[in-house]
């Protein structure tokens, strides 16, 4: 009784609300040949923190982005727009869309197919303003990376033929708690008040954002030699990745390691050396060794922080990303 009194409360402030206002029929269409389609924001307008991830993301960005830009500029054909602004990929395929290119990969892209609004769980919402599959499998699969990510996908679909390893999502998206939709006002929060939260993953998936700390790298020190005025460590890198190290079909790309000379956190100095490139990469359990000559103002240093970075040419691509860090005191024993 109680369900259906919360039912028939919300319906009348449905109504109240969506009384004299135009159709929500324009979520789930659009019309290739007139270049009119969903934007996000729309979808933004209830998915609020869902919207405010993604925005700050590297799919909301990749129509944009000035590498990308330059390439397609320079010859790029539709097989690129295929990913870079798709229009659905629930079905396999990688069709560019007409309309709202700048939005990159948008909520439509990921989540609209065949009319409907998809997800990967049970709603909990008493109405609905479009049409929703909920609980849809195809979400908590690596196969959504799949249309666009296919060389990391061939990769990854290799290593979990012989062993058990973690989906795309599992370590480049992080968990979240919280309600499918948000209110904004007082209607909406109403009709979103009797929402269940569900055990859910953040739509910011961008390398640089990504919350690290799986085991899926390892860096060890193997040896410090601490012999004044110069010394030298040796690193070993281990690759626990479900990819090659680095992965990713287009670009150039190197995993660095960086060795920086510390007093008192200030930088004295720094010393770099190459772990893998795309031309020959650390696949999936391998382990690279490297011994790095550290530089002669160690007598000045008091610790080391040894950092691992991937690196990329492309022109205006992101800065070097931090994979991994560790610190050492010089003070501390010669082998780790």
């Amino acid at each position: 009784m109680k369900n259906y009194l919360k039912k028939i409360l919300l319906t009348a402030l449905w109504l109240a609300c969506s009384g004299g206002c135009a159709s929500f029929q324009h979520l789930t269409t659009y019309q290739e040949d007139k270049k009119e389609g969903p934007k996000a924001a729309d979808c933004g307008s209830c998915h609020v923190l869902q919207f405010n991830e993604w925005s700050d993301s590297a799919h909301a960005h990749a129509y944009q982005n000035v590498s990308f830009q330059e390439a397609f500029q320079a010859g790029g054909g539709e097989e690129c727009l295929g990913c870079h602004a798709p229009l659905e990929i629930r079905q396999g395929n990688t069709e560019a869309r007409s309309f709202n290119r700048d939005e990159g990969v948008s909520c439509i892209s990921c989540h609209l197919s065949q009319g409907r609004m998809h997800g990967p769980h049970k709603s909990s919402a008493l109405l609905h303003p479009h049409p929703v599959q909920d609980e849809d499998g195809f979400y908590l699969s690596v196969e959504i990376c799949a249309a666009c990510h296919g060389e990391t996908y061939d990769e990854y679909q290799v290593i979990a033929e012989r062993k058990e390893v973690p989906t795309c999502l599992a370590c480049h998206a992080a968990p979240r708690q919280r309600t499918a939709s948000q209110g904004t006002n007082f209607f909406s929060n109403a009709l979103v008040a009797f929402e269940d939260e569900v055990s859910t993953r953040s739509h910011g998936i961008s390398l640089d954002k990504m919350e690290l700390a799986f085991g899926s790298i390892h860096l060890a020190v193997l040896g410090l030699e601490q012999t004044l005025p110069k010394g030298r460590v040796e690193i070993a890198i281990t690759n626990n990745l479900p990819h090659n190290l680095p992965t990713g079909t287009f670009g150039e790309k190197n995993i660095k390691v960086t060795v920086r000379l510390l007093q008192a956190k200030k930088v004295l100095g720094e010393n770099v050396a190459i772990v893998s490139n795309e031309q020959m990469p650390l696949m999936n359990g391998d382990v690279k060794r490297i011994t790095i000559a550290l530089a002669d103002t160690l007598q000045h240093v008091d610790s080391l922080e040894i950092r691992l970075e991937r690196h990329t040419t492309l022109a205006g691509s992101t800065p070097a990303i931090l994979l991994l860090a560790k610190t050492i005191s010089l003070s501390a024993e010669k082998m780790r």
